[in-house]
């Protein structure tokens, strides 16, 4: 944290020396605004952040292909920042927008499309397990062909079983357990038994070892029709 605060005078310094070279409409203007604005963020200062990713979207719908290019990004970091501010539905169109993106610039199965795929798919997951479950799989099918000894590919693991879970079936809790199990086994073999993520994998598949999640009774009419 000390670290990050002692970067923020130095990157908005960096940002403002481009703005006197080239000006407000240059590229590595928008770049350095970009890295100011992640910090802000990660040092817990998203209402200080927001701002500044708007402003460097409007900077880069002003720079044609090259703005193009890096507006998912962008868009990522934006849609981090208002799901910390509590816009979930903000950043779920956020993190649509740069898969739009994405998927203009890149053919389908292309690496550039994990991150977008897995930040939509995360935070759709709390209210729309069945959505969320489709676009984590894609995610994830992308990843075990690039990167699948990752963590990320691991951790991509974790919210894919976590959806599958939520929607309580037999065969959706079954392959939950089994993507929680391949994720237990390699982040105990990369962080250790004690690590948080190791943790949390280990509970998500004691929890699918227990009592299956079961879904309310159909109201009687209904029943009875289908009799």
């Amino acid at each position: 944290s000390g670290r990050v605060d002692a970067a923020l005078p130095l990157l908005k310094e960096s940002a403002e020396l481009v703005v006197d070279l080239q000006g407000r409409e240059h590229p590595e203007y928008a770049d350095n605004l970009q890295n100011y604005a992640r910090t802000l963020q990660q040092a817990g200062l998203s209402p200080q952040a927001l701002p500044v990713h708007l402003k460097v979207l409007r900077i880069l719908d002003g720079l044609g292909d090259e703005g193009a290019r890096k507006k998912p990004w962008v868009l990522l970091n934006l849609g981090e920042t208002l799901e910390n501010l509590g816009r979930r539905e903000d950043a779920l169109r956020s993190y649509q927008q740069a898969l739009d993106l994405r998927r203009q610039q890149f053919p389908p199965g292309h690496i550039r499309l994990a991150e977008p795929l897995e930040r939509l798919g995360r935070a759709l997951g709390p209210s729309d397990p069945e959505v969320a479950e489709a676009v984590l799989r894609e995610a994830l099918l992308i990843r075990r062909q690039y990167r699948p000894n990752r963590l990320s590919t691991q951790r991509l693991k974790l919210a894919l079983s976590r959806s599958l879970a939520e929607q309580g079936t037999p065969s959706s809790r079954a392959e939950a357990a089994s993507l929680a199990r391949e994720a237990l086994s390699a982040l105990e073999a990369r962080l250790g038994s004690e690590a948080p993520e190791t943790r949390e994998a280990r509970e998500l598949l004691e929890r699918l070892r227990g009592s299956p999640k079961t879904s309310p009774s159909p109201p009687a009419d209904v029943r009875d029709d289908q009799g």
